[in-house]
């Protein structure tokens, strides 16, 4: 595997004149609309705007074709009318731009899967656009980003058999409470690897996530090692992963994308290519707008990913 990983500025100029389709979500912040609005402005090949409501399981889905002048709406069930808006559009799918940080977890995980394994186009980009802070703490300091759990269900195209005894690889965040009610709701764990993400240019995350989830650590089992993983590298938690899946059978390994949306889209990508691997999300309601300001953009180069 290679680690293809950019800087928007040093991949801009390409980008534009090269992607022909570009998928973005809900602009709810700066970082949410930076794509969103860059696209409108340029005005060419075709804009797919996804909206999820995870409570009710639905999005609304907005696609602007620039290149026939057209706009049209869908609504419903993300497993049946994402795929279905797709596919009246992948003649389009050339060369497809998804932005990560204005998509939910949910659907990108779920888009990607679709891409890397269906849709295939000739080449494959993400985008993260990483804030300068994020808005909301409480009255301890520790950042209260969730306004509610629905609790765990599977992510569409990656439902999987439970096993009576599992290995569970964890990504973590700001929220500790999350490890505490995966492991209160799951009674066959027998192993937790906790991996935490760490922002080289902000470490504070890198404590607090690790403060913050030190308890639901240490209650999982006495002997848990933590691993760190650079938030924003789709390819070192990949990394983690693969290495992970050596020491165990990977049909009783399960991953939890709990920490930022670049592991998110790594768990997504390796349960993609290993049909087994089951990956569990709890689906937290996340509090928007949840950031301020753009600290840094970087675009992933996903194509080696695409299965033949």
């Amino acid at each position: 595997m290679i680690s293809e990983e950019f800087y928007y500025h040093d991949v801009k100029d390409y980008l534009n004149k090269a992607i022909t389709t570009m998928i973005v979500g809900t602009p709810t912040d700066q970082r949410s609309q930076f794509f969103y609005n860059h696209h409108l402005e340029k005005k060419s090949g075709v804009l797919i705007r996804i909206d999820h409501d995870a409570q009710k399981d639905s999005v609304i889905i907005n696609i602007t074709d620039y290149i026939s002048n057209e706009h049209r709406t869908y609504t419903g069930q993300p497993s049946t009318i994402i795929p279905y808006a797709f596919n009246l559009y992948r003649h389009h799918f050339e060369t497809v731009m998804y932005d990560i940080s204005s998509l939910s977890h949910q659907m990108t995980m779920f888009i990607t899967k679709l891409l890397v394994t269906k849709y295939k186009p000739r080449r494959l980009f993400s985008s993260y656009v990483e804030p300068n802070s994020y808005l909301r703490q409480n009255r301890d300091g520790k950042y209260d980003l969730t306004e509610e759990i629905l609790g765990i269900k599977p992510i569409p195209g990656f439902a999987r058999r439970q096993r009576n005894k599992e290995k569970l690889l964890v990504f973590l965040g700001f929220e500790g409470s999350r490890l505490s009610n995966i492991i209160d709701n799951l009674n066959n764990i027998t192993e937790v690897v906790p991996i935490i993400g760490s922002p080289s240019y902000n470490p504070r995350w890198f404590v607090e996530s690790l403060w913050n989830n030190i308890n639901s650590i240490k209650k999982s089992r006495d002997d848990s090692y933590i691993k760190k993983c650079s938030a924003d590298s789709v390819f070192d938690a990949y990394k983690i992963i693969d290495e992970e899946m050596q020491l165990c059978d990977k049909e009783s390994c399960v991953l939890a994308p709990f920490g930022s949306r670049a592991h998110s889209l790594a768990c997504a990508l390796y349960a993609s290519h290993n049909k087994s691997t089951r990956l569990i999300y709890d689906n937290p309601i996340e509090i928007n707008p949840r950031s301020t300001g753009i600290k840094l953009i970087k675009v992933y180069h996903l194509t080696q990913f695409i299965t033949v």
